[in-house]
């Protein structure tokens, strides 16, 4: 049974990652938004696998696990890479620039077929971008059976993984930035979009779901201290955000990834304890909000490229979000009727 409360936090999170995507709201929730889906989905993979499943891992067992993972969502991340080839295809051809771009586009159109673009600076959010969450996710659910097979045995081990790891990402996010700088194509990509830094999110989660599982006890105090200390964090972690620091070590310090992981952490374990906090339309945003996390750009994409050609100016985002937020909803809805209809 799914816990409402996720469902709700999942529709809230979409939303502050679409009203990003729009032009609307601070990056600043949009990218705890993005950690809290990999936290939710740590967690919610201790308390199924963990507890539903044989627990021997092999070859075979992972790439079941991840392609019975992502196979629901694949024929709709296909379907949306080829609208935005459609519309690169447009633009390019309308600026007499197609012929130099061909190759650009195969590998890309390549990468994206085998979620695999993720691994590539240049070409991580390439096409579909909201595409790259699928594609860390597949790595990510490839190493989940090891992960929560090897948690198994060594229990406490794992739980102090995600500190560590934590520690880790942060002291190599400052060697990054200080070789390639911390605008570099590399060191954005290295913390915010590489996969390897996103399942430190999912070890959270995982270990979130250890310490509920083992310390029921203590689960009612640990929300409580939640409660007062995630505003906080929260508070702290935005101000840092909008400030233009000189100081490479600040700039590590307030990277889109690292605080957040924390912060996420802990705004999860909130919604997870309180259930149902019966905000129903933000519940049922939260049951679709996958497959609008791969719509959404590209409806956005098409409405951007109208607005440029009636030299519309971007004070009217809010006007925009209104006539993109209903069309993502019409998107998805014509999907699932198709995919009915075939079966």
């Amino acid at each position: 049974m799914k816990n409402r409360g996720l469902q709700e936090l999942r529709g809230i999170s979409f939303l502050c990652i679409f009203l990003f995507h729009s032009g609307v709201l601070s990056s600043f929730f949009s990218n705890l938004a993005v950690s809290i889906f990999f936290v939710m989905s740590g967690l919610l993979s201790y308390n199924h696998y963990v507890y539903e499943s044989c627990h021997k891992w092999s070859l075979k067992t992972s790439f079941q696990y991840a392609i019975n993972r992502i196979k629901r969502l694949y024929p709709l991340h296909i379907a949306m890479m080829l609208l935005m080839i459609f519309r690169l295809f447009i633009l390019f051809s309308k600026n007499h620039i197609l012929s130099e771009n061909l190759l650009s586009i195969f590998i890309q159109t390549i990468l994206n077929t085998f979620l695999i673009q993720d691994w590539s600076p240049r070409y991580a959010c390439s096409l579909n971008g909201p595409s790259w969450f699928l594609s860390a996710c597949f790595f990510i659910y490839l190493l989940l059976p090891l992960t929560l097979s090897y948690f198994k045995q060594k229990e406490k081990f794992i739980f102090s993984l995600f500190p560590l790891l934590l520690l880790f990402q942060i002291i190599s996010s400052l060697f990054v930035a200080s070789t390639f700088g911390y605008d570099s194509e590399f060191y954005i990509w290295y913390i915010y979009l590489n996969p390897l830094s996103r399942y430190v999110d999912v070890l959270g989660g995982i270990s979130l779901g250890y310490f509920l599982e083992n310390f029921a006890s203590c689960t009612k105090r640990l929300v409580m201290s939640s409660s007062i200390l995630t505003p906080t964090l929260s508070i702290l972690i935005y101000l840092l955000s909008k400030q233009d620091f000189s100081s490479l070590y600040m700039h590590v310090l307030a990277n889109p990834t690292s605080l957040y992981n924390v912060l996420a952490v802990g705004v999860v374990l909130i919604f997870y304890s309180i259930k149902n906090t019966h905000l129903i339309l933000f519940e049922k945003l939260g049951n679709i909000s996958p497959n609008l996390f791969l719509i959404h750009n590209v409806i956005i994409a098409f409405l951007n490229s109208a607005r440029g050609f009636l030299n519309l100016e971007h004070k009217y985002n809010l006007l925009f979000c209104f006539i993109s937020f209903p069309a993502c909803l019409v998107a998805n809805s014509l999907f699932a009727l198709i995919c009915m209809k075939r079966k």
